[in-house]
């Protein structure tokens, strides 16, 4: 569900950032636009389309100031 404008959920999940793993929570995200980009299952027919269509887009969302997260 899209939900543009509202104050994500709390939570805090492990994740690579600069090639070591961080932990990251709502609280990292404050004061900025995020998109968390969340996928099924890896190496499924439809994620690598999305993926790509993402990375094509992203110097669109870096203009913007936001922060992707997948």
């Amino acid at each position: 569900m899209i939900i543009i404008g509202k104050k994500c959920p709390s939570f805090s999940a492990p994740g690579v950032i600069d090639n070591h793993i961080k932990t990251i929570s709502d609280k990292d995200l404050q004061g900025h636009y995020t998109l968390l980009f969340f996928y099924a299952v890896d190496f499924s027919a439809v994620c690598p389309g999305e993926v790509y269509a993402l990375q094509e887009k992203i110097e669109e969302f870096k203009k913007r100031n936001v922060t992707i997260i997948a």
